[in-house]
């Protein structure tokens, strides 16, 4: 199938959780439409990627460790143009009243601040060279609740309220600020949280998506490329569904 390539020439971009998933998916598609990508992650970034990458080794958590990445990559390849926020834990499997505090702090920690501080280090270098497209990933989960996943759903909501915020706060700057909220995806982090969860709640979670399939990650990625485009120019501060109908069931 042909598709119309976003052009991302000239940019730079910094996806973090890019060597999995969603965050792969959307590293291949700047890659392919022409962009210098850095791709941050604890995992290991795949070998056969089309193009050259900036490989770094990044906790989001840390921020200490996430100005010293963003660094890098302004000395290495000029600036930061592109954010994708796509790090991402779903560790809970638990009902509220069981549910472990550390996993709580954990997914916050990952899931939110880890979208704040990457978001309050590549601001300025945004603001400096006049023009800034970042990318939050959240999920529909944080719109209308997941049963047993309580610090993931609360953090990816807070993803939401933060976006909103950051594009009120750089709206005049030529910086948009927009979210995805993906539902099921063929990625890591669902597979690790299906074979976690009670066979009733991932039947119920499937049964919400009217099209009857999960998302495959080159249709997020493909979404993405258009929102850190130059294309993207007068929509900032809103929340894109990628939910197969369920964000209309």
């Amino acid at each position: 199938m042909q598709r119309n390539e976003i052009d991302l020439s000239g940019r730079v971009a910094v996806v973090t959780g890019g060597a999995s998933g969603i965050g792969l998916a959307v590293t291949r598609r700047f890659l392919g439409s022409a962009a210098q990508v850095a791709v941050w992650d604890v995992g290991d970034v795949p070998s056969d990627l089309p193009g050259e990458v900036l490989r770094d080794r990044v906790d989001v958590t840390d921020l200490a460790a996430v100005e010293a990445a963003t660094a890098r990559v302004v000395d290495r390849l000029g600036g930061v143009d592109i954010l994708v926020n796509a790090a991402g834990i779903a560790d809970g499997t638990w009902v509220v009243q069981d549910y472990p505090p550390e996993t709580w702090h954990r997914e916050l920690a990952v899931n939110l601040t880890g979208v704040f501080h990457t978001c309050r280090t590549a601001i300025p270098h945004m603001l400096a060279g006049g023009y800034g497209r970042i990318v939050n990933v959240s999920s529909m989960a944080a719109k209308d609740g997941s049963p047993n996943q309580a610090g993931y759903v609360a953090s990816k909501a807070g993803v939401l309220a933060l976006t909103r915020t950051i594009a009120r706060e750089v709206a005049e700057a030529n910086i948009a600020v927009n979210a995805v909220t993906p539902t099921l995806f063929d990625t890591p982090l669902f597979r690790d949280w299906e074979s976690r969860t009670p066979p009733e709640v991932s039947q119920w979670a499937a049964s919400r998506v009217p099209m009857k399939r999960i998302g495959r990650p080159d249709e997020a990625a493909a979404m993405i490329a258009w929102m850190a485009s130059e294309e993207c120019s007068f929509t900032t501060g809103m929340t894109f569904d990628l939910s197969g109908g369920r964000a209309v069931w």
